[in-house]
């Protein structure tokens, strides 16, 4: 089951479009290969976490930010990690 996180920080500062104008960011986990996308809702679901995690985020207009969080599996159950800061 692939958890959840909602991202905070320079995310924010990137256009929030929505459907039809949608924009998005690409992240990556640094401990995996596989990218993920950062919808326009600023959340993203991904598989792979450790206790503790950091990830790389392309925005938009070609800068990066960086976040780390921890993450507690709960068996059967989706972890939503909120409040991610992206600097």
């Amino acid at each position: 089951m692939a958890s959840q996180i909602r991202l905070h920080g320079r995310i924010d500062d990137q256009p929030d479009e929505g459907p039809g104008g949608l924009v998005s960011e690409v992240g990556k986990l640094q401990s995996a290969s596989e990218e993920f996308v950062i919808g326009y809702d600023r959340q993203a679901y991904f598989r792979g976490f450790g206790a503790r995690n950091s990830i790389d985020i392309n925005l938009d207009d070609g800068s990066k930010c960086y976040a780390e969080f921890s993450y507690t599996p709960q068996p059967g159950n989706q972890v939503i990690i909120n409040d991610v800061k992206c600097m």
